[in-house]
């Protein structure tokens, strides 16, 4: 028969230990219906449906919602709610990947990676920078459009844990180049920016000197996220239906020009600097195995000397076994909060692939140098996958001295409500 103080101390150990596994898995509360009904009336009735997943999901996806329903409403034209979607993602964002040590903390791999709040892989990060400037370019305000373009080079290196590597995201650098062009920029500082594009990509060169009107049009759509592994600890990538584009030229005004595929999301996906990938999470688990191993050892032991004691009726005995017992516990416990667990989540209404051209667009009554004429010109993009065309509008914007032409080939609003495994436990 166990003896009372040692019952004692079991019961003790196994509170501690329910106490730190609830607050391992505890989840944050989801909003009321009241809550979420008062918070999507802000939003035109087309996004509600989207904006509804930032209060009812919480913190935990916070970024990944608004990703989202911000894409979704820049598609639709409502540009203010995309500018403050987009703000408050980059905002989380940039308090993470950031060169301090707080951001170094945030980035550990103590917690479970579907448990963390969702940042998002280098190229969804890269992504939010890269929609931000364009709305900032929409407006002619060309010089936060070229920080946006240079910020998302930036997300675009910082890689797992706090590991840093070089950002081959060559449709960026060309966007900021492009950006600083109609900023007025110094010609060198421009030139750098179409330099290291060129590098990454030998057909985002320097555009005309009077190139004022960049069309852009986005095509396919996203990569999907899969888990592997016997834990689902390994990320990989996979192209989603429609992959990739044949070709696609932009017709302005009756002019026709040839596209550039400037980017392909998959393959930003799937690289580290150029270089293939396959196994993001793999250094998490061999720290939590070893996690594992102490923690079962210790508890093992621990059980042994409780049931030693029970026998002899040792009271150090017991108080001993109690000790290396919750030591166990703990380690196991710790060992469960370091789930390995790959994060699916995903940014689901990205495009696959990224396609722009520039050209010079003015009407010979203009008397303005290299100035865009003043109207809304018919912008559109006719794309051809495999032989199958298919032409999209562009939507059309003038700002001083440049003009942007942008468009999509797949809706922003076509996704499910939630995003894939957006649910704790990651379905």
């Amino acid at each position: 028969m166990t003896a009372p103080r040692t019952r004692r101390a079991l019961a003790a150990t196994v509170a501690l230990s329910a106490l730190l596994s609830a607050c391992v898995q505890n989840q944050q509360p989801v909003a009321s219906a009241q809550e979420i009904q008062t918070y999507t009336a802000n939003y035109p009735p087309e996004l509600q449906r989207l904006y509804a997943q930032v209060p009812a999901q919480g913190k935990r996806n916070l970024v990944l919602n608004h990703m989202r329903a911000g894409l979704a409403a820049m598609d639709l034209g409502h540009f203010t709610h995309a500018e403050a979607s987009f703000d408050e993602a980059l905002a989380v964002i940039e308090a993470i990947y950031a060169d301090n040590p707080d951001a170094e903390r945030a980035r550990s791999v103590w917690y479970a990676e579907s448990v963390k709040d969702f940042k998002g892989e280098p190229y969804e990060r890269a992504m939010a920078y890269y929609y931000r400037g364009l709305l900032y370019m929409m407006k002619g305000d060309y010089q936060n459009a070229r920080a946006s373009f240079r910020g998302g080079l930036l997300q675009d290196s910082f890689m797992e844990a706090n590991e840093r590597m070089a950002s081959d995201f060559g449709a960026l650098a060309f966007l900021e180049g492009w950006a600083g062009r109609c900023a007025n920029f110094d010609p060198g500082t421009v030139n750098a920016s179409f330099t290291e594009a060129a590098a990454r990509n030998p057909g985002l060169g320097a555009p005309p000197s009077s190139a004022n009107t960049l069309m852009i049009v986005e095509t396919g759509a996203a990569p999907r996220k899969l888990q592997a592994g016997d834990r689902r600890e390994v990320l990989r990538y996979a192209r989603a239906n429609p992959a990739g584009v044949s070709t696609a030229r932009f017709v302005l005004g009756g002019q026709s020009v040839q596209g550039v595929e400037a980017e392909d999301l998959y393959y930003q996906a799937a690289t580290r600097s150029g270089r293939w990938v396959d196994a993001v999470n793999e250094g998490k688990v061999q720290y939590k195995q070893g996690t594992e191993v102490a923690g079962q050892v210790a508890t093992a032991a621990g059980a042994g000397l409780l049931a030693a004691s029970a026998a002899t009726g040792n009271r150090d005995m017991a108080g001993a076994g109690a000790a290396v017992l919750l030591v166990g516990l703990i380690a196991q416990v710790a060992a469960d909060s370091m789930k390995t667990e790959a994060d699916a989540r995903q940014w689901d209404n990205l495009p696959g692939n990224i396609v722009l051209a520039t050209t010079t667009y003015a009407p010979p009554s203009s008397n303005r140098r290299n100035a865009p004429a003043p109207g809304a010109p018919n912008a559109e993009a006719v794309i051809d996958r495999n032989g199958a065309t298919m032409t999209r509008s562009l939507r059309y914007s003038q700002a001083g001295g440049c003009a942007l032409a942008w468009g999509r080939e797949l809706p922003a609003t076509r996704i499910p409500d939630e995003a894939p495994f957006s649910r704790p436990g990651g379905r």
